[in-house]
């Protein structure tokens, strides 16, 4: 069973409107081509097929392209556009045989030049368009965009197979913004500000001579001073080397060895 094919998209905001725009544009065009006075216009907003729309279709005339696009037609739709294109008014009522017949050829060539347009504007090209019954239907997902005389009469619905929304909006996004390449970490690293200091010794004591010590008392470290000591970068011991030297008054480490390598363990 086909379950009916569901957006997180609300009404009105495919792909920012890249489908509402595409379809505008060509109706407008279109229309003043065809008509004299008032023009076809979109009627109430997009919206997806759901089942009671698609049931809804099925006594409407359709045609349809493999490609993804659709023409629903309401029963009066060839008089309306036929009473449009003479700029006159039509009562199907009182249509003699020969008024038919002129209906039918005159709107049928300007839905023959719709078909096309749209073809065109989607990327089809010259795709070939089919009659048939909502059953043959190759698009049942899809969005409906519906076309009137005015506001609340929609004559035609324009059917967008989601496989093609998707390809119009991925085609009419923008680039995505090309991010510089990240620089070498130790380009990135070279300025970071570090603590270098001379490991002078180390003693070991119990808690127990910890917590007694007082004033006074000497700590006995198990390296001489005068030597090279190892140097210790933000606290930590590094493979470098230096010594301690006095001047005027200060202490001063001169370097040995430059530091490489890891911390040691």
């Amino acid at each position: 069973m086909n379950m009916p094919f569901r957006t997180w998209l609300p009404s009105g905001a495919l792909g920012g409107g890249a489908v509402e725009r595409r379809i505008a544009e060509t109706v407008e065009q279109w229309s003043a081509h065809w008509f004299a006075r008032r023009l076809m216009r979109s009627v109430g907003e997009s919206a997806w097929l759901d089942q009671a729309e698609l049931a809804r279709m099925r006594d409407l005339r359709l045609r349809f392209t493999e490609g993804g696009l659709a023409l629903a037609f309401e029963d009066d739709s060839w008089m309306v556009i036929a009473r449009m294109m003479l700029d006159e008014p039509a009562d199907r009522e009182a249509c003699t045989p020969d008024d038919e017949q002129l209906v039918e050829r005159l709107a049928t060539d300007c839905i023959d030049d719709l078909c096309n347009r749209l073809a065109a504007a989607f990327g089809l090209g010259r795709a070939a368009w089919r009659r048939g019954a909502i059953e043959t239907l190759p698009c049942a997902q899809s969005c409906i965009f519906a076309l009137g005389p005015s506001e609340k009469t929609p004559a035609i619905r324009i059917l967008v197979e989601r496989d093609l929304v998707a390809r119009i909006v991925k085609f009419s996004a923008p680039p995505a913004h090309k991010l510089p390449p990240l620089r070498p970490l130790a380009e990135a690293l070279a300025k970071q500000q570090v603590g270098l200091a001379a490991l002078v010794g180390r003693c070991e004591l119990s808690l127990g001579e910890l917590a007694g010590l007082v004033s006074g008392d000497v700590l006995v470290l198990d390296s001489a001073t005068a030597g090279a000591l190892p140097l210790a970068i933000n606290g930590v011991a590094r493979s470098g080397r230096c010594k301690v030297e006095q001047e005027q008054g200060q202490l001063r480490l001169k370097i040995i060895e430059p530091p490489t390598g890891t911390a040691r363990d």
